[in-house]
């Protein structure tokens, strides 16, 4: 087999380091490898496998050296290097945007136009697309072949998940404050998303698209290869939490009924059609696509204002396409690089074999099953073939390992349990460790934080996030559209707090809520966010709390006294002072004519004169507490008494 020179350019950054661990771990052809980056970094180590690499300035590189040039450096370092490189003879496969709309550089969507790539050869140079349009261009392909299109017209109705977690938290914190009188604020988005829709996704440009518009228009013709073919794209933010909605009008070249696109659409791969003529007879993103892994399309009909018009209805679950599909994809591509496989053992031989802490563990017999076997039987487990503890997918990792979390630990359990989202559909649940780490990897998040009994378990969080397809966790993520380079998350960990005279762990308080000892978790008594809003800490004071305890790795008490000195000090620079007689007694003063009243203005604030006065009337009748009076005082009694 012929084997390739390739150089990475790039390969300090994370993307770099993920072409690196990507063509090992893949056995691609390699004879040498180059890695390159910046003059401040020449010298540097980095891995390849096993072998360490240095790291050459890409200024003084020879590009005649290398076969396959891989860059991802930024489009800036792109458009002065990656023409020199082709130059050179080296083919260049671009991960920036910068070459994705020149005309002679191939824009590649495997599904529509693999044929394209052999147009590398113009400039050496090939592009990867965006996906903003992948979705719109798979489901358009069919009617496209077979009676070509002339004109697109879409909008989208884009679900907030689009814009990452910190969107779905914005949806949901403004719906909360609208609906109880209060104003929304905004962060993620520039206006209001909450009961509203934004006809803004992405920068505008000058000829009043979005980017995200523009994207749609440029990379269709491209892709298509269709320089004719028109484009108007109106992407629209709405406030659902997730399910993308399409309404898309199409001019067709030649006559196609609605049946014709029907039947079409009914056998392409990936498609569903819902389209009755009725109430409901249509997909929505909520209750038809949730769940599902097809797109489904419906109130397809003519178009009335054209003679070649069709309009359709397209919606999918973005959630389900984009995280849990895409999960059990990356379990499959685990079995398929030899790190996974399904196991028979029932739970109590698992644990027997498991070892001991300080005994080694034994093989599974089944650890050395065939990749086919091993997918074969997976699609099994999915598609609820087997019962429950039948079989298990395991992680190949070593069970001789001194951490028993890393002696080929479970990544997935039959359970023939519904699911909220995707119901009886499928019958493996992947564990918590499986999946921690990778939703924080699919979310950016660059540093998990756990408490101290997670530390044994950081070698697993990070062995699966190094093995697995690190292309695919980045397409899914929430920075998938963006030109943002995706990091893998690190796991670190801390100490609980603990607080004398205060239950703390979340399944004492479950426990408590449920039982009903307390009645619920904004029980007065519950050291949760709700209760202690309830018994009247303020915000401020909580947040002052957690400032001065810090974060430890080693486990302490804290005296509740401390947080209520954090109270104590805030309500003393703000709240407001009144006067209150909790065990009152009724003095009459006979000085002071009945009926007189006297206004005695006090300061709100003995410290803070800006907080204004109150008006407090003085009568001949006033309260004071019980225990300033005595008609017998001891000795030394200085209060109320009588004669005096």
């Amino acid at each position: 087999m012929k084997k390739y020179n390739v150089a990475i350019v790039g390969a300090t950054g994370a993307v770099g380091e993920v072409m690196l661990e990507m063509l090992s771990a893949r056995g691609f052809p390699v004879k040498e490898v180059y890695v390159l980056a910046s003059e401040r970094s020449e010298g540097k180590k980095v891995m390849f496998g096993s072998k360490p690499l240095s790291v050459t300035n890409l200024a003084s590189f020879d590009f005649k050296d290398a076969d396959i040039g891989l860059f991802s450096a930024g489009g800036d370092i792109s458009a002065e290097y990656a023409p020199k490189a082709a130059a050179s003879n080296c083919i260049v496969i671009d991960n920036t945007s910068h070459f994705r709309y020149e005309n002679d550089v191939p824009l590649i969507i495997p599904e529509v136009n693999a044929c394209k790539i052999k147009d590398y050869k113009n400039r050496n140079i090939i592009a990867n697309p965006n996906c903003s349009t992948i979705q719109m261009l798979v489901a358009l392909k069919p009617i496209y072949d077979a009676v070509g299109i002339k004109r697109i017209t879409v909008s989208t109705y884009q679900a907030v998940s689009g814009s990452g977690s910190g969107a779905v938290n914005e949806l949901a914190k403004q719906t909360a404050e609208l609906l109880n009188g209060r104003k929304a604020e905004c962060e993620v988005y520039p206006t209001q998303i909450a009961f509203n829709v934004l006809p803004h996704i992405d920068k505008f440009l000058d000829n009043g698209y979005t980017k995200e518009e523009m994207k749609m228009n440029w990379e269709t013709v491209k892709i298509f290869g269709d320089e004719d073919i028109k484009v108007s794209a109106t992407c629209v933010r709405v406030p659902v939490f997730y399910g993308h909605s399409e309404a898309i009008q199409i001019e067709t070249s030649e006559h196609i009924s609605e049946d014709e696109a029907r039947e079409l659409l009914r056998s392409a791969n990936g498609v569903t059609i819902m389209d009755e003529r009725r109430d409901g007879g249509y997909p929505t993103a909520v209750l038809e696509a949730t769940g599902e892994d097809s797109v489904f399309v419906g109130r397809i009909r003519q178009d009335l204002s054209l003679s070649n018009g069709l309009s359709l209805w397209v919606v999918s679950d973005n959630l389900r396409k984009g995280a849990a599909l895409n999960s059990v994809q990356i379990a499959e591509e685990l079995i398929k690089n030899g790190t996974a496989f399904v196991c028979s053992l029932s739970a109590d031989q698992s644990r027997d074999f498991r070892g001991t802490l300080i005994e080694s563990g034994r093989d599974s017999p089944d650890r050395n099953r065939s990749i086919a076997d091993n997918l074969a039987l997976f699609k099994s487990m999915r598609e609820g073939e087997f019962v429950d503890g039948s079989y298990t997918l395991r992680a190949k990792i070593d069970m001789a390992s001194p951490n028993i979390n890393m002696r080929d630990p479970i990544l997935y359990r039959i359970r023939h349990v519904a699911h909220h989202q995707t119901g009886d559909d499928w019958c493996v649940y992947p564990t918590y460790d499986y999946t921690h780490c990778i939703s924080d990897a699919i979310e950016n998040i660059t540093h998990s934080f756990c408490t101290l009994e997670f530390e044994d378990h950081r070698p697993l969080y990070d062995w699966i996030l190094n093995n697995i397809d690190r292309a695919s966790l980045a397409e899914i993520s929430d920075l998938g559209e963006s030109e943002e380079t995706a990091v893998l998350p690190e796991q670190t960990e801390f100490a609980k707090l603990k607080m004398n005279y205060t239950v703390i762990g979340k399944r004492n308080l479950k426990a408590m809520v449920e039982t009903g000892v307390v009645d619920g978790w904004d029980d007065p008594r519950m050291p949760t966010l709700a209760g202690m809003r309830r018994r009247g800490y303020t915000a401020s004071s909580i947040r002052a709390f957690c400032e001065i305890i810090g974060v430890s790795r080693s486990d302490s008490q804290v005296d509740i006294g401390m947080l209520e000195h954090c109270l104590r000090e805030d309500l003393d620079q703000k709240a407001l002072r009144v006067m209150c007689v909790l065990n009152p007694i009724k003095v009459t003063l006979a000085n002071i004519e009945a009926g007189r009243v006297e206004e005695l203005r006090l300061l709100n604030h003995p410290k803070n004169e800006s907080m204004g006065r109150r008006v407090v009337p003085f009568t001949r009748e006033i309260f004071i507490d019980r225990f300033d009076f005595e008609e017998s005082p001891p000795e030394g009694f200085k209060r109320l008494v009588i004669g005096g």
